[in-house]
């Protein structure tokens, strides 16, 4: 297997094609999340010193490969860590919960904050298996390797010193099979390995008082994901919305009245299928099981 160093060690003005390359072993995403200990002590300070770190992890987000989302997710879990564990948000006097200050300032919904937080932790945990493999694991792979990240009771002595994680990756590796999360998944159970998934930020902190959000609506699972991704698409429509308004329908039909009527058919047919789509979801499941 291939050697690389640290992707700490590339240089900020490399090309992207090498942190792509080198994002692996020892320290995975070429991440640099902030260390709470070198905060300033002063509540207010430390508050600036988050969001400067908040800020600095959505410009990574803006690139292109699939290093930078890494990267970003781990660098502002980080921060939404000690943003959460300290209260911080609560020295701005324009947000009197997390929910208001992650929707007003973060543009996140409360439940990805906790999201965040927890998939930056498991993706650090799982950062040494990057010597075990030229790609860095994603979040949803994170989420079922983490929890085995702990030494197997070896029988076999090609198994000592090895981790469940470990041994998990190697058994999907060794089937020729992609490394998706439901083979990681599949390959554990199979091991009879459990695998337990206790969040980042314990729950009494993700029910602090003043939010009044239960813990129970906060749920930690893919469908997080999938309710912040009908958000984005909910946004993506409004501003098709907003778009096409103000004249530009009239200029466009009289600039060129054939390839704007074409664009235009196609989108109706696009907004049908949308409809469909959403209406055959939504509609209740029949009495008789049909």
């Amino acid at each position: 297997m291939r050697k690389v160093g640290s992707a700490l060690d590339v240089a900020d003005d490399e090309d992207e094609e090498s942190y792509a390359n080198d994002l692996v072993k020892p320290r995975p995403y070429n991440a640099r999340p902030l260390d709470p200990a070198e905060l300033p002590v002063d509540r207010k300070e430390r508050l600036k010193a988050v969001e400067a770190a908040l800020m600095e992890a959505e410009a990574t987000r803006s690139k292109s490969v699939a290093w930078s989302k890494l990267r970003w997710t781990v660098e502002t879990g980080v921060a939404l860590r000690v943003l959460i564990s300290e209260d911080l948000y609560k020295e701005d006097p324009e947000f009197t919960s997390l929910e208001t200050y992650a929707d007003n300032r973060l543009h996140l919904s409360r439940g990805h904050v906790y999201e965040l937080v927890d998939d930056a932790a498991r993706l650090l945990a799982v950062a040494p298996l990057s010597e075990i493999s030229d790609k860095p694991f994603n979040a949803s792979q994170a989420k079922v390797l983490a929890p085995l990240m702990e030494p197997v009771a070896a029988l076999d002595s090609a198994e000592v010193g090895k981790t469940k994680a470990e041994l998990v990756v190697e058994d999907v590796e060794a089937a020729g099979k992609k490394r998706t999360a439901a083979a990681l998944r599949k390959a554990a159970a199979e091991r009879g390995f459990t695998i337990s998934e206790a969040p980042a930020v314990p729950s009494a902190r993700r029910g602090s008082a003043g939010d009044g959000i239960e813990d129970a609506e906060i749920v930690e699972n893919d469908g997080t994901r999938a309710v912040e991704a009908l958000y984005g698409f909910l946004k993506d429509q409004q501003a098709v919305y907003d778009g096409i308004g103000g004249g530009l329908l009239a200029t466009a039909l009289q600039h060129d009245p054939g390839a704007a009527e074409g664009v235009l058919r196609d989108l109706l047919q696009y907004l049908t299928r949308t409809e469909h789509r959403i209406r055959a979801a939504m509609k209740p499941p029949s009495t008789d099981g049909s």
